[in-house]
C-alpha cells in the first residue's frame, strides 16, 4: 500500500524532473492553487485529486493485480551481443584504413 509520504516523493520528483513548481503546475491544470502543494504538505488527498494531480504530471495511477516485472538480458546473451558489435566495428576499422578484414 502507497503512504501519503511515498505519492508526496515521487509528486515532488516529478515536479523537479519537469522543472514546476506546485502553484505553477496546479494552475496550468485548472486545479485548486494548494492542491499539489498540500500532498507535498504530507495531506492524503481524495480520490478524485489524486487522479487529476497525476493526469496533471503526467503520472500513472494502476489498481490491478501485480504487472509482470520485464525479464532482463542474460548476461552471456549481452556479451555475446557485445563481442559481435565489436568485431563488426574492428572489421570496419580495418576496411576503412586499408588493412582487410
Amino acid at each position: 500500500m502507497m503512504r501519503v509520504e511515498d505519492f508526496a516523493a515521487i509528486v515532488r520528483r516529478e515536479l523537479v524532473d519537469t522543472n514546476q513548481s506546485a502553484h505553477g503546475a496546479a494552475k496550468s491544470h485548472d486545479l485548486p492553487e494548494d492542491a499539489i502543494r498540500s500532498v507535498l504538505d504530507g495531506h492524503a488527498p481524495r480520490l478524485d485529486r489524486l487522479i487529476e494531480i497525476c493526469n496533471a504530471l503526467g503520472l500513472e495511477i494502476y489498481i490491478g493485480k501485480p504487472r509482470p516485472q520485464p525479464r532482463g538480458i542474460d548476461p552471456a546473451a549481452l556479451l555475446d551481443i557485445l563481442k559481435k558489435r565489436d568485431e563488426l566495428l574492428l572489421a570496419a576499422i580495418r576496411a576503412m584504413l586499408g588493412r582487410g578484414p
